[in-house]
């Protein structure tokens, strides 16, 4: 099928007129009609109709099922057109939660740039289930979540197991490095979901039908509610880490043992061994290695 005579007839179309689709196209309107007659010759049907009382062209029937058929083989046609191109750029496209783009993964995502300028990387937020659908639907080359789920073409791998604190506002009247966590009052807790596990315990340790303070999916709103001197949450220790930095929150330590947040990689078994995923795998075990030791334990090393 000739691309050109497909873009003249969706122009005529658009335009209902040879004229019109002749000032679009800058062409003649003698060219354009030449153009619909040849691709008539070729399909052996009628494309257009003269309206009766008007200038108008009317699509017949054969020419609406065309319209179609001739948007498709050309977004096709564009497609391929780039195949040679897409060959010569290396991309990675990388689903991950907030609170691991935000405030454990920036430095490694530094490096990343740093080290390959020509990557084409593109980093994705989103709730663990989002990242297991992007990846299974390979919108995603890599993705990190807090949960397993079972996907017949999708690996989980356990990279790190992060320690969970209490953190506090500045003014709080809490005193000493560590909190008893009986002493603290459910409707004063900044409440959001770090991991399934996490909330299963948290649900059989505080009563179901008290409200929080506060309930968020955002985990750098947290700090912003630590204004009041009253307000408590449970944090993963790079998040709190970060916010106390900032002198937003004091840290203090659990007097009851809290589950550890457990991070996952998924990578797809179809894609595990392209280049840019098997370089990734590199840089990331090398990363939390080198630097989160004291944060985090990692897979291999608990």
């Amino acid at each position: 099928m000739n691309r050109v005579l497909l873009d003249t007839f969706l122009a005529v179309e658009e335009c209902r007129s040879f004229s019109g689709a002749a000032r679009k196209l800058y062409l003649s309107q003698s060219a354009v009609s030449g153009r619909i007659a040849q691709l008539e010759e070729e399909l052996g049907v009628q494309l257009f109709d003269r309206d009766r009382g008007t200038r108008n062209l009317v699509v017949t029937r054969q020419g609406q099922r065309l319209i179609s058929l001739a948007a498709r083989y050309i977004d096709l046609d564009n497609e391929m057109s780039l195949i040679p191109a897409a060959e010569k750029v290396q991309s990675l496209t990388i689903a991950s939660t907030d609170s691991l783009n935000n405030y454990l993964f920036k430095p490694l995502y530094e490096e990343i740039i740093k080290s390959r300028p020509k990557l084409s990387l593109t980093i994705r937020t989103n709730q663990s289930h989002e990242n297991y659908r992007l990846l299974d639907h390979h919108e995603a080359d890599i993705a990190f979540v807090f949960h397993q789920a079972k996907y017949s073409d999708i690996e989980t791998t356990k990279i790190l197991s992060e320690k969970m604190v209490v953190i506090v506002s500045p003014s709080s009247a809490i005193n000493g490095k560590m909190v008893d966590l009986a002493s603290l009052e459910p409707e004063n807790e900044i409440l959001f979901d770090w991991s399934s596990d996490i909330t299963l315990w948290h649900d059989r340790r505080w009563p179901h039908h008290v409200i929080p303070g506060g309930r968020l999916n955002t985990s750098a709103l947290i700090e912003s509610f630590m204004i009041r001197p009253e307000c408590w949450a449970l944090c993963p220790m790079s998040v709190a880490l970060a916010f106390e930095k900032k002198g937003s929150v004091l840290i203090k330590e659990s007097s009851e043992k809290i589950p550890d947040r457990v991070a996952y990689l998924l990578t797809d078994r179809r894609r595990n061994d392209s280049e840019e995923v098997l370089w990734f795998k590199e840089k990331l075990i090398d990363f939390l290695h080198r630097d989160n030791v004291e944060i985090s334990k990692i897979a291999g090393d608990a």
